[in-house]
C-alpha cells in the first residue's frame, strides 16, 4: 500500500521534472491522473500528502489528480475497472491505475477448491480488461 501511494506522488514528480527539463510552463502541461481502487480500505489520503511534502510537491496536488474508488466486492472491482475508459474519454489523462489488492475481493467471495474455476475466469476476464487499458492508452496498471 505504501509503495502505492508513493507511486501517486511520483506520477505528479514525474511530469514536472519533465516541465522544467523542457521549459515548459508547468500550467500548459495535462496533470496525469491515476485511478487508485482500493479493495481493503487502506487508503490513506493524508499519508499521499507527507510523502508529497516530502518530495517537495504539494499534496492536496496529488490527492487532486487522484480518483479514489472502494471496491467492497470483486464485481464493483470489476466495474470500477471498466468505467475507466470512460473517464479517458471524458478528458482526463488517466497514467496509472492502481487496485491495492487484486486478488482480496476474489479471495473472500470465492472459497473452497469448488469455487476455484469460477474465480480464475473471473479474475482472468478482470485482468484482460486492465492489460486492455495497459495497451490501447499507454497507461501504467500496477497491482
Amino acid at each position: 500500500t505504501q509503495i502505492m501511494h508513493q507511486t501517486c506522488v511520483n506520477l505528479q514528480m514525474r511530469e514536472k521534472i519533465f516541465a522544467d527539463l523542457e521549459g515548459v510552463v508547468e500550467e500548459e502541461l495535462e496533470a496525469p491522473k491515476a485511478v487508485y481502487i482500493d479493495t481493503e480500505g487502506t487508503f490513506r489520503p493524508e499519508r499521499v500528502v507527507q510523502m508529497a511534502e516530502g518530495a517537495g510537491i504539494d499534496g492536496q496536488t496529488v490527492l487532486d489528480n487522484t480518483f479514489v474508488a472502494r471496491a467492497y466486492n470483486s464485481d464493483m472491482q470489476m466495474l470500477f475497472a471498466e468505467k475507466i475508459e470512460d473517464l479517458i474519454k471524458g478528458g482526463n489523462n488517466i497514467k496509472l491505475v492502481i487496485i491495492d489488492s487484486l486478488t482480496s475481493t476474489f479471495r473472500n467471495e470465492f472459497t473452497g477448491r469448488g469455487k476455484l474455476a469460477e474465480r480464475q475466469q473471473k479474475l482472468g476476464r478482470h485482468m484482460a480488461t486492465l492489460n486492455k487499458l495497459a495497451d490501447l492508452y499507454n497507461c501504467i496498471v500496477l497491482v
